[in-house]
């Protein structure tokens, strides 16, 4: 029994080493998913998703993977490999990174299929239960791959709409790479919808962040398409410029673009070179390439005159054009008979239930006779019931009456409180209005004693202000005449007499002061000014009389400083204007007296 303890025991502990080594390695791929993407796909396909234990570890091996594949082009297959992901985190409601990344494959699987309104939902659900890290950058691009389902689908408003949602996002959160990606999406729109020139700067915003980044080949991507945009907008040698600037770089150029190429050089009338023809005709796919080749050809053909080649690409282009409607009529015939066959369905669904119907009739009309059965039965019963009731009614109508006697001898002594109750309501009336009059007399006295009191306070302030102001007169004019020593005692006693103003608190109470009785000026200075406090305090001496010469000995700098204080707070304080200024004048000295800086 111990030996199999044992082994279990083991068996347990390889496992859990094993899972634990192997989320370690999906939380390194998970740091590369962002970034480098290739290096992640790398990472989570060197793990054996058959030696993970755990639900939650099988299903965020299939999240990487999908993910890593979806960012390197690789999709084929991305609905089956999804699916653990999608069952263990694509039924929460719970905002997370793995809930958000889920539904953003599975939007991007959806949208390969051309499954749209699976795509779209999925996408939104993304957008809603975004976390974690670069939970904004994957809104960004949730947006901008819905624009591209919108513009799949021919809605050009939900298209717009998208795109300026994810180039919002990625231009607050994203990198240079991606900002570059969204500026593209949102060109490609503006082209389809034939808004050239906006595709145009749209490219030319994306350009400034590829140079920023030094990444040459996407500047000249980007220049590629911007010619090709130009070619459609009538730009003809602009176009031929750029193109020919990009050929000279050895720079090869995606097919539509080659033959933007050669109808730019046929629309101006320059020759067509034969390499840019055999590029332009190779490896023809999809009907739209077919019709943008004879389209192109027959341009070529216009410009060398050569009208019946020209008239031979026409005719091709309509039976391009032909080959594209019977595709079209042949989905209108299969929605037809899908129609129909919906039409059929609903036919027989009614037909059944018409039948169910006959019988739902069927049952109703013994149930009715049931019922009514049963209601007789009640009927009786009631009857019986009503009976026994009216006799109990009586018996307890009698008990009543009797109560109703004794209610109403103890409603007539009630009746006869109240009346007292009123009579002493009536007197505490007239005691109520008497004192209401004394009230009104004591407010009015109240009123009086706060009026003799602001003016016995503001002449308590000016006396207070005057008697400050003949402190300044004594002590920033030294005695002329006298001794040294006696000159020394005038310096001691000016240092202890102006000491007491560098206090915080006695400077508090000073402007008060001046707040009270000068018009606020203090305050003013405060409101309209950037002066610092220590500039503030200058004003209040300044308004109590004192010199630069005191003013210095007070802050304890030099004369020199203060003089100079003096002349920057002058200027600060003619900057004012209107009352505020006239305000100042009337109470601050240093700008009402002659000396005053303009």
């Amino acid at each position: 029994m111990k030996i199999h303890l044992i082994a279990i025991l083991a068996c347990f502990l390889v496992a859990a080493c094993s899972d634990g080594g192997a989320m370690r390695r999906l939380d390194a791929a998970d740091s590369l998913l962002d970034d480098r993407p290739d290096s992640a796909l790398s990472v989570v396909r060197g793990i054996d998703a058959a030696r993970l234990h755990t639900e939650e570890g099988r299903a965020r091996h299939s999240l990487l993977l999908s993910l890593a594949m979806l960012k390197t082009g690789e999709i084929s297959g991305l609905d089956s490999l999804l699916r653990p992901a999608v069952e263990y985190y694509g039924l929460s409601d719970t905002p997370s990174r793995e809930a958000m990344l889920t539904h953003f494959a599975q939007g991007a699987a959806f949208a390969q299929t051309d499954s749209i309104g699976r795509a779209l939902d999925e996408y939104d659900k993304s957008i809603t239960l975004a976390s974690g890290k670069n939970f904004a950058i994957y809104q960004a691009l949730a947006f901008l791959n819905k624009s591209a389902v919108y513009h799949r689908i021919f809605n050009i408003d939900e298209e717009r709409k998208s795109i300026e949602a994810g180039k919002r996002l990625m231009l607050d959160n994203g990198c240079a790479e991606k900002i570059i990606h969204a500026y593209i999406v949102s060109a490609t729109a503006f082209g389809g919808s034939r808004n050239y020139d906006l595709a145009i700067n749209e490219l030319d915003n994306a350009k400034k962040y590829a140079l920023s980044l030094g990444d040459s080949m996407n500047v000249d991507f980007l220049k590629s398409e911007k010619a090709y945009y130009m070619s459609l907008s009538g730009r003809h040698r602009d176009a031929i410029k750029i193109f020919q600037e990009l050929n000279g770089h050895g720079c090869g150029l995606p097919k539509e673009n080659i033959m933007a190429y050669v109808r730019s050089l046929a629309a101006v009338g320059d020759d067509v070179p034969d390499s840019l023809i055999c590029e332009m005709t190779g490896n023809v796919g999809s009907l739209a390439e077919k019709a943008s080749e004879f389209y192109t050809l027959s341009e070529i053909y216009v410009s060398n005159n050569d009208y019946r080649s020209a008239l031979t690409m026409m005719d091709s282009l309509v039976s391009c054009q032909e080959e594209a409607f019977d595709s079209i009529n042949a989905l209108n015939v299969s929605l037809y008979r899908m129609e129909t066959n919906l039409k059929r369905n609903a036919e027989e669904l009614s037909d059944a239930l018409s039948r169910e119907n006959t019988l739902l009739i069927i049952l109703g009309m013994i149930g009715i006779g049931v019922g009514i059965g049963i209601i007789a039965y009640i009927y009786r019963k009631g009857k019986e019931d009503i009976v026994r009731s009216r006799e109990k009614y009586r018996r307890k109508e009698n008990g009543y009456i009797s109560k109703i006697g004794k209610l109403e001898a103890l409603n007539t002594k009630i009746t006869e409180f109240n009346d007292a109750i009123a009579g002493e309501n009536q007197a505490l009336r007239v005691d109520n209005n008497s004192l209401k009059e004394d009230l009104k007399a004591y407010e009015a006295l109240t009123a009086k004693l706060e009026d003799d009191y602001r003016g016995v306070k503001a002449i308590l302030y000016n006396n207070s202000i005057s008697y400050h102001r003949a402190a300044a007169t004594q002590w920033q004019n030294p005695p002329v005449g006298v001794t040294k020593k006696e000159l020394d005692v005038f310096y001691q006693d000016r240092s202890r007499a102006l000491s007491v103003y560098r206090r915080e608190d006695y400077v508090k109470s000073l402007e008060d002061m001046i707040n009270a009785v000068m018009e606020n000026v203090v305050e003013i200075i405060r409101r309209n000014t950037s002066l610092s406090e220590s500039n503030i305090r200058l004003v209040v001496y300044d308004i109590l009389g004192f010199n630069y010469t005191c003013i210095a000995e007070i802050m304890e700098i030099s004369e020199t400083a203060a003089s100079t204080r003096r002349y920057r707070v002058k200027k600060a304080l003619l900057k004012l204007s209107g009352d505020n200024l006239a305000i100042c004048k009337k109470y601050v000295i240093m700008i009402s007296d002659g000396d005053m800086v303009q």
